[in-house]
């Protein structure tokens, strides 16, 4: 019965990890849903929603406080010492002693402090600090935070491994103290002269004293750690202007151009294009004449949008790509070799029979926001 009990036990535990993890990634899911609003002149912006923030929110912060009360709850499993010793001996390989066990322990302790201190001497965050308040003649590294927190997130788990097989181990020599001991008890009330049994007692008694010391420590330390890098590591609610990051793009916001804009970072290099207006029996001509530009403009980023004062009509915004193959929404664009790109010549066709002649034409990137150019068509 004894048996099945531990093993009940040893699932139970396993079953609430996985539980804390769960809830941890669906948690931080939700809280990264965005909605997309509307702010006019076909440009959005991203806010975070209210309602699945704070409920995610609940359900992350929910699965931390699972996971920490399963390491403050972890020695009174009766079966941590006996079983989940010999599950990491097999992870390993090979089966070590008690004492190689604290060896191992202590080394990827010092492995993991390693690696974190090497994420965090390598990060952007660090950077930002040095060159805003130390060194500002740095500037600001404009580079992702990802690679550094990588690095310090495979840290924190070498670090907390480490101090979990320790405990392991820990407990393992309690137990095996709180036995020699009660033999020892045995002895010294069935000898007539127990004064060596009864130093050897007290001795052990200090010994059990210092490992229940540690073992305390050991949990602390991982609760701590636990803490530090589900609140700091999380980019959406990250206290460090280095790591925060609101719409999870991989800049940090105090590097981002458009923090509340996944899909832009950096404020690229402007494109400009001069345009000149013409016309023919059946459409009104808008011809690029020069183009400003450090790369060649592929049709895909440049979309036109189009006011029709007159008539009041305005067409959803179009790619260059979508109107280069024949009329859509009365558009037209006449590309020119090389065919996919942008050059000096090409045409928007406007067709008179679908608008007015007091007309309004923007050129603008797929999201709306960076302007190309304009011109009017009086």
């Amino acid at each position: 019965m004894g048996g099945n009990d531990d093993t009940t036990q040893s699932k139970r535990g396993f079953r609430t990890f996985i539980f804390g993890i769960t809830a941890m990634v669906v948690g931080f899911l939700s809280m990264s849903v965005n909605d997309v609003i509307d702010t006019g002149n076909y440009t959005v912006m991203y806010r975070p929603n209210l309602l699945f923030f704070l409920t995610g929110l609940f359900v992350y912060f929910s699965g931390v406080i699972v996971i920490c009360h399963l390491i403050l709850t972890i020695e009174k499993s009766p079966n941590v010492g006996e079983n989940n010793l010999p599950v990491t001996r097999r992870i390993m390989r090979k089966k070590y002693s008690n004492s190689d066990f604290k060896h191992i322990g202590k080394s990827l302790i010092e492995i993991g402090l390693i690696i974190t201190a090497i994420g965090i001497l390598g990060s952007p965050f660090l950077m930002l600090f040095i060159s805003s308040y130390i060194m500002p003649v740095i500037g600001r590294p404009q580079i992702s935070y990802i690679p550094a927190l990588i690095i310090i997130i495979l840290g924190a788990i070498v670090l907390v491994y480490g101090l979990w097989i320790k405990y392991l181990s820990l407990v393992n020599e309690e137990r095996n103290l709180s036995n020699t001991q009660r033999h020892s008890e045995i002895r010294s009330w069935h000898l007539s002269t127990g004064n060596l049994s009864a130093l050897d007692s007290l001795s052990d008694r200090r010994d059990l004293l210092e490992i229940i010391k540690s073992k305390r420590l050991i949990r602390s330390l991982m609760i701590i750690i636990v803490l530090i890098a589900v609140i700091t590591l999380n980019p959406l609610i990250s206290p460090i202007d280095g790591i925060h990051d609101s719409d999870l793009d991989r800049y940090a916001d105090i590097v981002d151009t458009y923090p509340n804009d996944p899909r832009l970072w950096e404020r690229v290099d402007p494109i400009s294009l001069i345009l000149e207006t013409r016309e023919n029996s059946t459409d009104w001509l808008i011809i690029i004449t020069h183009i400003n530009a450090t790369h060649q403009v592929d049709t895909r980023e440049i979309s036109a949008l189009l006011y029709d004062l007159e008539n009041g009509v305005s067409p959803p915004p179009l790619s260059f790509y979508e109107i280069s193959s024949s009329y859509l929404e009365g558009m037209h664009f006449v590309d020119t070799v090389p065919y996919g790109y942008v050059n000096i010549g090409d045409e928007i066709a406007l067709q008179k029979n679908a608008f007015g002649k007091h007309l309004e034409i923007y050129l603008r990137d797929s999201t709306g926001i960076i302007h190309f150019g304009s011109t009017t068509i009086q």
